[in-house]
């Protein structure tokens, strides 16, 4: 169907919904839902933000089990898995970033938080069984919640543990070779003074997809979790909360596929597959216009026969091939009421240790490189201030031409301390302190060493802030409360030599020159592994503050209006950009206005929430890869880009047609806009494979304005019915089912607005039985049309179109501008970086399963 037959459709089941509602049979009230949105307990409805929650009822009967998984019924949330089950890059409201999780200090602008604790990492694996609710919390959370909330929040809340002693197994197996065991056991000792609950989980998927080149099944997923919750209360007025999580996933190589540049259809220029080694003329266009189709997976990651130096032998392509990550988090509650009076103090404190290796055949082939001087691991020896490898000829091997295989051991510390007035006086506030800290240790993997690898750069990140927030009851219906928090951050990023070299090479990952002086044409020194080369730190100041007025027209019915200003921090590229001059990106910062209503309708039988929001955003931080004006390529660096504006609605409802029959229903447009900015690679496209030198200021060629930001869909809709009656025959037994449709339009995988992913509907179907005892046995089936569009893209080098470059028929090793290109009104060189492409991930295909759950009490 055309997103327009699809958004009539949906619409038509909304509004009979609403007429099932009216003339249905009576049923009881929706229950109420608690949100700690604002860093306080409060209803839903009472809470004058945009928020999007699940409780672990909805959770059970929709089957949820990850955030790929919400975000489809989440309005304004877009979640799509890129590298696997790693590099998170959750978009609210279009506010995205290409590089965010994949480069140091790049920010998504959406952060995770358990418990109200900040968690800085990818949160794919977590075990649903233990969550209690899920609040995604839209527009700028920077004045509460801290650091990288600047589109907003996803909080996490954990079951807590009982009073009296109660069990939980789940398990459940499907297609693929998919299980996935969960149990917890909650109670309280110690004349009820302390709570525990014990929880674990075992989850295994196979995987659906060959890899070409091997046989072998990727996509594979391994997690094993383990978690501890502790609750103290010796006293009315005080409570003690110590959570600890362990979480150890084995995945293997994603299923990635590329679609190589010899498939580009538009604009025609040097930056293509015509002007390389290998087919000279195949193809002379630059990039890609349309929807990328789903394609062949062919990765070197494991062992395939190369003949070196006249003997065959098996050499894997890469160092290390999928997602290996352990991780501690644990975290401290402590909540104070001081003496009985009203006056509250918490502390929040957590703490975090992630190690995660992760490894993938890069560049989509078999293609081996041979060099004449070159062997992985051989050692080199420093003489006269040279380096000297084997004499050339002797048989030498090298791994492919470009693998990814990296590790990072990762240490985050924060705390958080406040003080609160009582809740119900008509003036009242909170005051705060923040202070979070974190250290990244980067390795690149060898086939030596593919467990640790040599130490290749270390970051580190340190933000201190204070917050507060003064509510003031105009009337006994009117509220204004202001909210302000002012931060500073401090970035610094060291880099190493992480092999011997004679000198850099893009290939082999060898290590840049960035100190004066130097030798050879390029400049470059001769490195030793472990050789400090780059140090630098960056520092950003910002006070971002949010206004809300708020009309409690009736106890069902509330207006509210919103201003805010959000910040997100910038960063340092390091050598990647100083070559170009853009070592350092500053903040991106915004203005929002969101106006809102949060309506009871019907006996409280239907709930209705409404909010509508326009941002103006400047220093907006898009990715570039920037060729330098020698002609050779640079990796993909931040840079801001001028202004943005981005508007929308947002809508979601849930009703109780019978007291059998429920309804849960969302709708989000989302309009961005890029109103100012002028991208390098832009010009590159429109000028035939032109270098844009910044000497030429802005020009017509490099303007984005009007462009939509990337990675963040136009339209999103979903649709959820779950029904739950007792069986006439039944004998205490019940018949429960559950229907999910979720729409997510096309997202546009650059700034250039030309490739896109395509729109998707995703359908889930859940039927079963439930029995008075506690269990229940129900048979499910995922993605029933077979969706098969792809979740996302990114662009790409090919390197299996030659990286010699072509110019006027010769091989040549610097740049030009071709005769045969179109004429340019300005002078430049040719971009002289590799063909673009882009890889994709491949979508989980229709797949049935089957889950049995028993809870009970003792």
């Amino acid at each position: 169907m055309s997103r327009s037959q699809r958004s009539m459709v949906i619409g038509s089941m909304c509004a009979a919904v609403m007429a099932a509602v009216g003339t249905g049979a009576a049923a009881e009230p929706l229950e109420e839902v608690v949100v700690t949105a604002r860093k306080t307990a409060e209803s839903l409805q009472s809470a004058p933000v945009a928020v999007t929650a699940f409780t672990g009822k909805t959770i059970a009967q929709q089957g949820l089990v990850s955030i790929n998984d919400f975000a489809r019924y989440t309005p304004g949330l877009s979640f799509s898995q890129a590298f696997g089950r790693t590099t998170d890059r959750p978009v609210i409201r279009g506010q995205s970033n290409v590089l965010a999780g994949v480069q140091f200090g790049v920010e998504s602008g959406t952060a995770y938080f358990i418990d109200g604790v900040y968690f800085p990492g990818d949160i794919q694996g977590i075990d649903l069984n233990a969550i209690e609710r899920i609040e995604v919390i839209k527009g700028p959370q920077s004045a509460l919640y801290g650091r990288n909330t600047y589109a907003g929040a996803i909080n996490y809340v954990t079951r807590p543990p009982s009073e009296k002693l109660e069990a939980t197994v789940k398990a459940s197996f499907a297609q693929h070779h998919e299980h996935d065991y969960a149990f917890s056991v909650a109670g309280s000792m110690l004349g009820d003074t302390l709570g525990l609950r014990l929880y674990a989980r075992d989850y295994s998927y196979g995987g659906e997809y060959k890899n070409t080149l091997t046989g072998a099944t990727v996509g594979d997923e391994s997690t094993r979790s383990v978690g501890l919750a502790l609750h103290w209360r010796p006293t009315e007025d005080f409570t003690a909360a110590a959570n600890v999580i362990f979480r150890d996933d084995r995945d293997g190589s994603p299923p990635l596929f590329l679609q190589g540049a010899r498939m580009n259809n538009c604009k025609p220029g040097y930056r293509s597959a015509a002007y390389r080694s290998i087919a000279p003329g195949s193809n002379p266009n630059q990039y890609y216009c349309g929807v990328i189709q789903p394609g062949t997976i062919a990765l070197n990651t494991d062992p395939l026969p190369v003949t070196v130096g006249g003997a065959t032998t098996l050499r894997d392509g890469t160092a290390f091939d999928g997602v290996d990550t352990q991780e501690w988090f644990s975290w401290l509650n402590l909540n104070w009421d001081v003496m009985g009076s009203g006056w509250t103090v918490t502390s929040l404190s957590g703490y975090r240790d992630y190690t995660n290796r992760f490894g993938t055949d890069s560049d989509h082939s078999n293609a081996f490189t041979l060099l004449p001087n070159y062997r992985p691991g051989n050692t080199a020896t420093l003489t006269g201030g040279a380096f000297a490898y084997p004499a050339a000829g002797t048989p030498q091997e090298k791994e492919p031409l470009f693998g990814n295989t990296n590790r990072d051991d990762v240490i985050s510390k924060s705390t958080e301390l406040r003080i609160a007035s009582p809740t119900n006086r008509r003036l009242r506030g909170m005051l705060g302190y923040y202070y979070y800290d974190y250290k990244d240790d980067g390795n690149d993997l060898t086939f030596a060493d593919p467990k640790v690898g040599n130490h290749s750069y270390t970051e580190t990140v340190r933000d201190t802030a204070v917050f507060g927030l003064l509510a003031y009851d105009i009337t006994p219906v009117l509220t204004l409360t202001a909210e302000v928090r002012k931060m500073e951050e401090t970035k610094t990023r060291q880099e190493f030599c992480s092999s011997d070299s004679v000198d850099f090479n893009y290939f082999t990952g060898t290590c840049t020159n960035l100190g004066p002086g130097g030798t050879g044409a390029a400049g470059y020194y001769n490195r030793p592994k472990g050789l400090r080369v780059y140090q630098n730190e960056a520092k950003f100041k910002s006070t971002t503050p949010r206004i809300t007025l708020d009309w409690r027209i009736n106890p069902d019915a509330m207006i509210y209006g919103t201003y805010s200003k959000g910040a997100k921090p910038g960063g340092l590229n390091g050598s990647s950009g100083i070559s170009v001059g853009k070592e350092e990106y500053d903040q991106e910062k915004s203005d929002n206005f969101e106006l809102g209503t949060k309506l009871w309708l019907m006996d409280r039988r239907l709930r209705f929430n409404a909010a509508a929001f326009v941002l103006d955003a400047t220093n907006v931080q898009f990715t570039q890869a920037l060729p330098n004006l020698t002609g050779s390529a640079v990796n993909s660096i931040a840079t801001n880009q001028g202004k943005g504006r981005i508007y929308g609605l947002e809508l979601e409802t849930e009703a109780a047609v019978t007291d059998a029959l429920s309804i849960r229903a969302g709708y989000a447009y989302t309009r961005s806009e890029i109103t100012k900015g002028c991208d390098d690679f832009e010009y590159v496209l429109n000028t035939g494979g032109i270098v844009y030198d910044p000497a030429l200021g802005s020009v017509k060629a490099c303007d984005i304005s009007g462009h939509r930001y990337p990675l963040g869909p136009e339209q999103t809709a979903n649709l959820a019915f779950n029904y739950d009656a007792p069986l006439k025959w039944g004998h205490g037994l019940s018949l429960v089912s559950n229907l999910g449709i979720a729409y997510e339009g096309s997202k546009y995988v650059q700034v250039h607005e030309l490739a896109s992913t395509g729109e998707s509907t995703l359908v889930d179907l859940r039927l079963g039985v439930r029995s008075d005892n506690g269990w229940s046995l129900i048979a499910f089936g995922r993605n029933l049309t077979d969706e098969d569009t792809i979740p996302l893209a990114t662009r790409w080098f090919d390197l299996r179109t030659g990286s010699a470059r072509v110019c006027n028929g010769a091989t040549i090793t610097t740049s030009c501008i071709p005769a045969n290109l179109a004429p340019v009104t300005t002078k430049g060189k040719a971009d002289g970086g590799s063909p673009r492409a882009f890889f994709g991930s491949l979508r989980r295909g229709r797949s049935f399963g089957i889950e049995f759950r028993y809870d009970f009490k003792l």
